[in-house]
């Protein structure tokens, strides 16, 4: 998240306050690798570091998170107690090149990246992802975590300085790679989990801790998943981080700093200001009419047909029945006033019309049905569990396809290193006897 929750008291973005750039750095570089005393060391040239990106790139400003990356590549290029700045400087450019859009204003990179990632996982890890899925772990409780830190919080620091060479030169296709390879080490452990909370706690707090081996974890990322990436997400990817360029500039030539937003959540704010306004035209008083749906049946809002065609307004106590979307039926619960049928018997009654007065008008017997609303979307959200099952039954399969393919590959190649090493052995006896031979000419 920005810093400073990325916007000031007046409005301004974080990014054209230096001012509050500066404290916030100072703030966040405090509290960055605190147990380690390299990285104390090292806080006043990482300090340095993003001071000067901050008045070099003033329309990507400073977000919560560059201080891991600067503290991390100023001990990656730090030896014998001292810093090569302008190295690490310019790796830190390299890397806000290509993901600057994870860290501007308005995280414009997150959401696509979020994308590839599920379509990769689910693709190339469909165990893990199932399981995920099946635990209600969205991809957002767990990916900035790790990605703003650059996997800084998810790694030993070891694994970590290499990792920054890899997405100083592949930006976001390593980012995406390294993020799968680190799953598929843990895979087999992260699907005994049982509960969402077991799970987002190992991710962002107890794998760091964990035993891994970075020579292994760089050989997998650069061999295995990084082509995949590539050859699943590519395109998407380039076109994210083009989109992401773009819509940083357009926003930034398009809105000046005093009429920049402040932080809230757009549809949050377009749906309360939806429902102040609704509520202001009415006539209700706040507060009043939270419950009810905008829209309704139309039987139910204008009145009971009459036989002969004419609408009539419903009685004072026939009120009608609008379902609560937000109610235990979204899953699954049963409902007792499902299909509920109002009959209205009175032949005569006083009731109430729209703009308040009283009518003495005889209601004919009526029937209105109020069906349940609820069990279209049952049905559809029924469906959609149906084909993300039958689509991870499927990615299921093709994981076991390729793992075939790779053991049969496994095998051809074994038999290869045998029939060589057969050939090699019947080369070199064949030498051994022609040694023999001249030997035994020469003692003769």
């Amino acid at each position: 998240m920005p810093a400073e929750e990325g916007y000031h008291e007046d409005g301004r973005s974080a990014a054209t306050s230096v001012p509050g750039n500066a404290a916030a750095i100072d703030l966040d570089l405090e509290r960055t690798f605190s147990h380690l005393s390299s990285a104390a060391a090292g806080r006043c040239e990482a300090k340095i570091l993003l001071n000067r990106f901050v008045e070099e790139h003033p329309s990507v400003g400073y977000t919560q998170g560059m201080n891991y990356v600067a503290t991390c590549l100023v001990l990656r290029h730090t030896r014998e107690g001292h810093c090569a700045q302008e190295v690490a400087y310019q790796q830190f450019v390299a890397i806000m090149g290509h993901l600057s859009g994870l860290w501007s204003d308005g995280l414009p990179l997150l959401e696509p990246a979020i994308d590839c990632y599920s379509k990769c996982c689910k693709k190339y890890l469909p165990r893990l992802y199932a399981r995920l899925v099946y635990l209600h772990v969205e991809p957002l409780a767990y990916l900035p975590t790790g990605w703003l830190s650059l996997f800084s919080k998810w790694l030993p620091m070891d694994c970590v300085l290499l990792v920054l060479d890899l997405v100083a030169g592949h930006g976001l296709h390593a980012l995406l790679a390294v993020t799968l390879a680190i799953f598929h080490q843990y895979q087999d452990m992260m699907v005994q989990m049982r509960t969402m909370h077991q799970v987002l706690n190992f991710i962002n707090r107890d794998m760091q801790l964990q035993p891994i081996e970075a020579d292994k974890l760089i050989s997998s990322t650069t061999m295995v998943w990084l082509p995949r990436v590539q050859r699943t997400v590519g395109s998407e990817v380039d076109a994210a981080v083009r989109e992401a360029c773009v819509r940083s500039a357009r926003k930034i030539s398009s809105s000046p700093p005093d009429d920049q937003r402040t932080v809230e959540d757009p549809e949050l704010s377009a749906s309360v200001g939806s429902s102040r306004q609704s509520a202001g035209s009415t006539g209700l008083p706040a507060g009043e009419g939270e419950g009810e749906e905008p829209s309704r049946p139309p039987p139910a809002s204008t009145g009971a047909r009459a036989a002969d065609g004419e609408i009539r307004s419903p009685t004072a106590n026939s009120k009608p029945h609008t379902p609560d979307l937000l109610s235990p039926m979204a899953n699954g619960t049963a409902c007792s006033d499902r299909h509920r049928t109002v009959i209205n018997k009175q032949d005569t009654a006083d009731h109430r019309t729209t703009d308040g007065g009283s009518s003495s008008a005889k209601v004919p017997t009526a029937v209105v049905w109020d069906g349940d609303w609820r069990i279209p979307q049952e049905i559809e959200r029924l469906k959609v569990q149906v084909a993300d099952r039958d689509e991870t039954i499927r990615s299921l399969r093709a994981e076991m396809r390729i793992l075939k393919q790779e053991r049969r590959d496994a095998i051809e190649m074994q038999m290869k290193c045998v029939r060589a090493k057969d050939e090699l052995q019947r080369q070199l006896l064949g030498e051994i006897a022609d040694l023999r031979y001249r030997l035994n000419d020469e003692d003769s």
